[in-house]
């Protein structure tokens, strides 16, 4: 058995980082299969991995409203880089309502007002992820959080 250089472990590790991002990249779109199967629950997770994507791209967030976020993912960065699959804007739920999606101290926050179309009750959903330097994809136990009650 001889004994593996520097260089080679050097490729081996680029060669792993890429396939982790490629298998994070494509691991969203194979959960939700169901053509039937509400948006939500494909679009709000893909929202979040694509940001996490453009932060290891830039080092830095996407700023401004839900659209200016989304509008930069889709393509409207520097270097016109699709992180997430361009949609009509809004893009909408699963029930017809805008998304919102907001960056804070670091933490993106996906929200859905949910079925009954009304922001700000037990039915919103909000999905919520710390985008940091090389962090992966959607799925951390902090992802997926209730609203409070109001």
């Amino acid at each position: 058995m001889r004994n593996i250089s520097t260089g080679e472990w050097i490729v081996l590790g680029i060669v792993l980082v890429a396939l982790g991002a490629l298998a994070v990249l494509f691991f969203v779109p194979v959960v939700n299969r169901d053509p039937g199967a509400p948006k939500h629950l494909s679009e709000m997770p893909a929202i979040i991995v694509a940001t996490q994507a453009y932060y290891n791209e830039f080092t830095a967030l996407p700023k401004g409203t839900t659209k200016d976020i989304l509008k930069a993912l889709q393509g409207g960065n520097p270097r016109k880089i699709l992180f997430l699959e361009p949609s009509e804007m809004p893009m909408r739920d699963t029930w017809g309502t805008p998304y919102r999606v907001a960056i804070d101290e670091g933490t993106l926050i996906v929200s859905s007002a949910g079925p009954d179309c009304l922001w700000g009750n037990m039915d919103d959903i909000k999905k919520e992820k710390i985008i940091e330097p090389g962090g992966g994809g959607y799925g951390s136990p902090e992802a997926s959080s209730p609203s409070p009650r109001r």
